[in-house]
């Protein structure tokens, strides 16, 4: 699955993303597919999840792996699906590197699913190469949903998104720049960092500021916002910590971003993190009151784990 070949389309990088319109068949009634599917098992986090690859190339398992997966996680978003997946095939197909587009959906109840499956036909009959659909058969909660994209897709780099699109996918092209410079293995995007653009309430924006402080009271900290839900992770990295039966990433709660931050850092791999847009999006599955207690104790026991088994690197 590890991919270590070299990618020289992605080189120079490109500075602007001129987005062509979609063709006609992303929008309308599904045509009979033309393109390669095939249907498999694999042994992912959690327990089994059902791989739904469609192809634009007849001979697409011969063919080599993208240069890049973008890994969408899904839980019950019919509302908003749509119009992310519709805008991420837009950027991958005026791109200058191959792509894999892949959607994990992570037990919906709601048509997540159906539409997913949708859009990504249409999109392998002539807009992307290879697209993908990871199913759960059950909710196992974002972080394993985030594991299981990064474990199960391929190519160099591997860009983990938001279903709700807070940031835009055509930010990719400065994590990308900034991995090919630095050889970073995680580069983070970033509402704290020089250059970020956020527009959030005051609710969140003191939540953040809380959360920011709680992480360094606690000895953690590698960049300042970990929490923002788009990344870029050398294939190396995604695979060495999301590897089914690993042990190395086992949180399950949202503080899961931070412990793949903090484990990148103490596993020898460089961390960059860049400003990026971010927009706060109604509709999220993130409650703050809710959630606060669990993070607030997440942190806690994850900051106990990192000290006592995965020690920080000394120079």
């Amino acid at each position: 699955m590890n991919d270590s070949r070299d990618v020289p389309s992605l080189l120079p990088h490109r500075p602007v993303v001129v987005v062509a319109p979609l063709p006609e068949s992303v929008s309308g009634v599904v045509p009979p597919s033309d393109s390669a599917e095939a249907e498999t098992t694999a042994h992912g986090n959690g327990g089994p999840v059902r791989i739904r690859q469609w192809h634009a190339d007849a001979h697409w398992r011969a063919a080599l792996p993208p240069e890049v997966t973008v890994v969408i996680p899904a839980y019950n978003e019919q509302a908003r699906l749509a119009a992310t997946l519709s805008s991420a095939i837009r950027y991958l197909r005026a791109a200058t590197f191959s792509s894999c587009l892949m959607v994990v959906d992570d037990g919906s109840t709601d048509e997540t699913a159906s539409i997913a499956t949708m859009i990504l036909r249409q999109a392998s009959e002539g807009a992307l190469r290879m697209v993908t659909l990871a199913q759960h058969g059950n909710n196992r909660g974002k972080a394993v949903t985030v594991k299981n994209g990064l474990w199960l897709a391929s190519g160099r780099y591997r860009i983990v998104g938001d279903a709700d699109a807070a940031t835009p996918l055509w930010e990719l092209d400065r994590l990308l720049a900034v991995a090919l410079e630095s050889d970073a293995g995680l580069v983070v995007g970033s509402r704290a960092a020089e250059g970020g653009r956020t527009l959030w309430t005051f609710k969140r924006r003191l939540s953040h500021l809380l959360f920011r402080l709680w992480v360094r009271a606690n000895g953690l900290g590698v960049v300042k916002d970990s929490q923002c839900g788009f990344k870029l992770y050398r294939a190396d990295l995604a695979e060495q910590l999301c590897r089914p039966g690993s042990g190395l990433s086992v949180t399950k709660g949202f503080e899961f971003d931070l412990e793949h931050v903090e484990l990148a850092q103490r596993l020898g791999h460089r961390v960059e993190e860049i400003g990026v847009q971010w927009t706060d999006q109604p509709g999220s599955k993130v409650r703050l009151t809710r959630d606060a207690a669990a993070m607030f104790f997440g942190v806690r026991r994850l900051a106990k784990r990192l000290s006592d088994k995965v020690p920080k690197e000394t120079p």
